[in-house]
């Protein structure tokens, strides 16, 4: 029986694909993004985050491992993250809300962490019980895994929610600490075999979301994948936070301003893109 580690399970998102969704945040990513969102979905394994701000200090953890001092800790300042998961206890929780999703065109979104770095078996057997049952599918993903796990999912997939960081190599692998020719060449890949393809690029100002940068971003995309929704995705610092409770340090950026956000949209628009948001 296939499993996977999971972070969250989200309901009622309505920020993850069309209508009203379930999102499944898989643990586990191979990049490492300066800004991430969400780093207690990073490392393959369950980790303990820390909330210091409910600890009372009264040494009931001292001595323990990690898995017993989240179980011994009456005040949850202690919190493990990351439980195992087969696909069909996802996918029972999933359909919990499946009115919700045949009125609002909603579905399920697979996330993370990267959806696309699980067991390509499980995410077979996952989307497979999903379509079974008429529900619409989701993938966000950083499009950095084997073609051939695309392969595996393209037939059970609605909808690829594809992220672009940056269009240059060796900024890419400052950004995230991998190149991003294997993520190009999937997002090429996925737009030959007519899958449906919405971009979302982040926009982290100092790091990627320089204008000139932006521009050549966006005229590829275009060239690689047509008139597709973009959305375009303001950095906000709340993966500091987590990752502060994780015990690990985080690059701190600037939110970008409205104005900032609207010459992005301006070129994004400019390059062809007919729909764009923020």
């Amino acid at each position: 029986m296939h499993t996977a580690l999971v972070v969250n399970v989200q309901r009622f998102s309505l920020h993850d694909g069309p209508g009203v969704r379930t999102t499944l945040f898989f643990k586990g990513c191979p990049l490492r993004c300066l800004w991430c969102h969400n780093p207690e979905s990073q490392d393959f394994r369950p980790e303990v985050m820390f909330f210091r701000e409910r600890c009372t200090g009264c040494g009931r953890c001292e001595g323990l491992s990690d898995a017993e001092a989240t179980q011994a800790c009456a005040f949850d300042a202690k919190v493990l993250v990351g439980e195992s998961y087969t696909a069909q206890q996802l996918v029972r929780v999933a359909l919990r809300d499946q009115g919700l999703y045949d009125q609002s065109g909603g579905g399920v979104t697979l996330s993370g962490g990267e959806a696309m770095a699980q067991d390509p078996e499980f995410l077979v057997e996952l989307l497979s019980l999903l379509k079974k049952r008429g529900v619409h599918v989701a993938v966000d993903t950083c499009g950095y895994a084997p073609w051939a796990a695309f392969e595996k999912v393209l037939p059970l997939t609605d909808l690829f929610l594809y992220d672009l960081k940056a269009l240059d190599p060796a900024l890419h692998e400052k950004l995230t600490g991998a190149d991003n020719r294997l993520i190009l060449q999937n997002l090429e890949g996925l737009s030959k075999a007519g899958a449906k393809v919405n971009l979302r690029v982040p926009v982290v100002p100092g790091a990627n979301a320089d204008e000139a940068g932006m521009r050549l971003l966006a005229e590829y995309a275009f060239k690689a994948c047509g008139n597709v929704d973009v959305n375009l995705l303001p950095y906000h610092r709340v993966g500091g936070d987590k990752a502060e409770r994780l015990g690990r340090d985080q690059a701190v950026f600037e939110p970008p301003t409205s104005a900032e956000m609207e010459k992005l949209e301006a070129i994004f628009r400019g390059a062809g893109f007919g729909r764009v948001s923020y």
